[in-house]
């Protein structure tokens, strides 16, 4: 897909999720260093965002804009990790900002926790990633000023849906996993169980073996026959028991 449409800006924002399933996030700075060097106050300073996100230029691919955006935001040291990182697109959304249309191209993907301490944040973000889990609180940017978003988490509308649609998708994947690791526990389980009743069933085999070979042999068959009876209602008995 590419950005022709002139009356449309089209953007794209990355949500790099960790083993703990916290939605990695970046925090506005109240400056950032432009071209020449010099520092310049930024708009909406404080506010929380995607890990990284951007516009997609004139003619530029959604793909390239990706990879572009990961670079300039985390750096050329985690940009070579991020080209391995499998990515899932989950949400888009139109919205009107400025007096201006815009189509978010949202997507998301998992990241090994000894790869975050490769990002290094460009200037117009604070130091340090946001660690965002499923029950905090997020204020509307929209409705929120400097002073309201000390110590809280305040995003724009269109993000806070697609963050609350990607804890949805976090929660689903979750309770596969578990249901998956259940059954793998049950199967083992039953193999466990299998494996003791044919370890069970060749003893009791075993046993009535030896009785038979110590019976005399004159009255071997009278022997076998009791012997038999007996042993196969304790192996019966034995599965039984292994099989609760």
């Amino acid at each position: 897909m590419e950005n022709k449409n002139s009356k449309v800006i089209q953007t794209v924002a990355v949500y790099l999720v960790t083993k703990e399933r916290e939605v990695l996030c970046q925090v506005r700075a109240e400056t950032e260093i432009a071209e020449d060097g010099t520092k310049k106050k930024q708009s909406n300073p404080g506010v929380y965002q995607p890990t990284f996100n951007g516009k997609v230029e004139k003619n530029e691919p959604i793909e390239a804009a990706i990879k572009r955006e990961c670079r300039e935001e985390l750096g050329d040291d985690f940009y070579k990790v991020f080209k391995t990182i499998e990515r899932r697109p989950f949400f888009s959304k139109e919205y009107m900002h400025n007096g201006e249309k815009y189509i978010s191209h949202e997507f998301w993907g998992k990241v090994k926790e000894k790869d975050i301490s490769k990002i290094k944040l460009h200037s117009g973000a604070l130091p340090e990633l946001f660690r965002l889990k499923k029950r905090a609180k997020i204020l509307d940017a929209k409705k929120t000023t400097l002073e309201d978003r000390v110590g809280k988490i305040s995003m724009f509308p269109d993000q806070i849906k697609a963050v609350k649609r990607l804890f949805k998708i976090l929660i689903k994947e979750r309770r596969k996993e578990e249901t998956l690791k259940k059954k793998e526990r049950e199967e083992k389980e039953k193999q466990k169980k299998i494996k003791g009743i044919k370890k069970i069933e060749k003893h009791q085999k075993e046993k009535v073996s030896g009785k038979l070979k110590k019976g005399r042999a004159g009255n071997k068959k009278k022997v076998s026959k009791i012997a038999i009876a007996a042993e196969k209602r304790k192996v019966e008995a034995n599965v039984e028991i292994a099989k609760k």
